[in-house]
């Protein structure tokens, strides 16, 4: 063969995902892509395995993405990224993981996150004190209550707080950082 013209408008990109991330993925879903350039592409998942492969004790699920490549900046061979975003919300608060603690009040079975906060109002809920092990309560700065809180998404450094915190708290997290004039443990 001399010449051999090919249509790479649309090409095809074989995935692996994890046995973590396969709940996530289903075809017809809309997945970014990008190269190793920074060119950013749309692919749509193809096919997805339903049944994995054992690869080094992990499950993984091979599947087709077909990427559209309009101005044809993507070539054969290429390595392309991608990421799924497999939950989200909006207008949530968020803060920093390390900033909720645990305990577990008598007499349950479950742990109750906590987070502390800086105010000089009473607010409804707020635990009292003394009910903490004797190490927390070292921990806890004056003029702050102990809020339980219920926890919602997270990632590895942040976690969404669904009720205890309102927007605006202030946050004691007991590892300090620097915010420009010395170290300040507020968040």
């Amino acid at each position: 063969t001399a010449v051999m013209i090919s249509n790479t408008s649309v090409l095809t990109v074989y995935i692996q995902v994890d046995d973590r991330n396969r709940q996530y993925i289903n075809v017809g879903d809309e997945i970014p892509r990008q190269d190793w350039n920074g060119n950013s592409y749309m692919g749509v998942v193809d096919s997805i395995a339903v049944i994995g492969e054992n690869q080094n004790g992990i499950t993984i699920y091979p599947g087709v993405v077909r990427v559209d490549n309009p101005m044809g900046t993507l070539m054969g061979g290429y390595w392309l990224n991608g990421t799924v975003n497999t939950a989200s919300s909006v207008d949530c608060i968020t803060i920093p993981s390390a900033d909720v603690r645990y305990y577990s009040p008598e007499g349950s079975e479950e742990p109750q996150a906590v987070v502390v906060i800086k105010t000089d109002e009473a607010r409804e809920g707020a635990i009292d004190i003394s009910e903490l092990p004797e190490e927390m309560q070292k921990e806890i700065p004056e003029g702050c209550i102990v809020m339980p809180v219920e926890l919602g998404l997270n990632d590895t450094y942040n976690v969404e707080i669904l009720s205890g915190v309102q927007a605006g708290d202030q946050v004691w997290n007991s590892t300090p950082k620097t915010d420009g004039d010395g170290y300040s443990s507020w968040g």
